[in-house]
C-alpha cells in the first residue's frame, strides 16, 4: 500500500512540473508577441474605433485547480488591443487540450478503474 502512494504522489509531483512548463512556455509567447506587437499595434488601431471593453486596459489574473486533469490559466493585459486577448484564448485552449490528452493517458495507464 505505501509503494502504491508513493507511485501515485510520484505521478502528481509528475504532472504538476509538466504543467508549470506548459505554462511559463505559453506565458513566455505571450510576453514575446506582446513585445513585438505591442509597439505597432496602436499605429494600426485608429483613434475613432472604440475599444472592446469600457476601460482603456485590463489586467486579470487567475489560477483555477479545480483537479489534474482540469486547469485553467488567464492573463490579459492590455484589452484594447484586439490581438492579446484572442492569442491569449487560443493559448488558453491549446493548453487545456494538451493537459488533457496527457493526463488522462497517463490516468489511464497508473489509476486502477472505479468499479
Amino acid at each position: 500500500m505505501f509503494v502504491l502512494c508513493y507511485v501515485y504522489v510520484g505521478f502528481v509531483l509528475f504532472a504538476v512540473k509538466k504543467l508549470l512548463n506548459l505554462i511559463r512556455f505559453h506565458l513566455f509567447i505571450f510576453v514575446f508577441i506582446d513585445i513585438t506587437l505591442g509597439g505597432g499595434s496602436e499605429k494600426i488601431m485608429s483613434e475613432s474605433v472604440q475599444p472592446m471593453f469600457s476601460p482603456k486596459s485590463l489586467i486579470l489574473s487567475s489560477l483555477r485547480c479545480r483537479s489534474l486533469i482540469h486547469f485553467e490559466f488567464v492573463f490579459v493585459c492590455g484589452v484594447r488591443e484586439c490581438s492579446n486577448f484572442i492569442l491569449l484564448h487560443v493559448a488558453v485552449q491549446f493548453t487545456r487540450y494538451h493537459l488533457l490528452k496527457r493526463l488522462s493517458f497517463l490516468h489511464c495507464i497508473f489509476l486502477p478503474p472505479l468499479s
